[in-house]
């Protein structure tokens, strides 16, 4: 079994807040953890309700080589799946509105064309 190191969670935050302010993602209180999670190698955990987020890299990596683009790409998708927490909660929501999805969908868009360049 493959451990990470405090030397892969740092490049993990780096990377994780590089994202965040690319993507201007400014509403939301983050946490960065390295943790024990025995089926993730990395996990995006919110609650929209507070706009917090724990971004966690996972301490043991079972099967997958641990490497420098390994830590790099498990950083980049926990901070995208911070940018569609919001629509795939309401999505998963009983009670969400075409409005709020539709909202919500635009947020997103309006985020990628601010980073895309023409």
């Amino acid at each position: 079994m493959a451990k990470t190191t405090k030397a892969h969670f740092e490049t993990f935050k780096k990377e994780a807040q590089d994202w965040v302010k690319v993507l201007g993602l400014i509403g939301w209180e983050i946490t960065y953890k390295h943790e024990d999670m025995p089926n993730d190698l990395a996990v995006c955990r919110g609650n929209l309700g507070a706009m917090a987020a724990d971004i966690v890299l996972g301490k043991d990596w079972d099967d997958e080589p641990i490497t420098e683009d390994a830590i790099v790409n498990s950083a980049h998708h926990e901070v995208l799946e911070l940018l569609l927490f919001e629509m795939a909660i309401l999505a998963e929501s009983r009670y969400c509105t075409g409005q709020q999805l539709e909202t919500a969908r635009h947020r997103v868009i309006q985020t990628l064309m601010n980073v895309m360049e023409r």
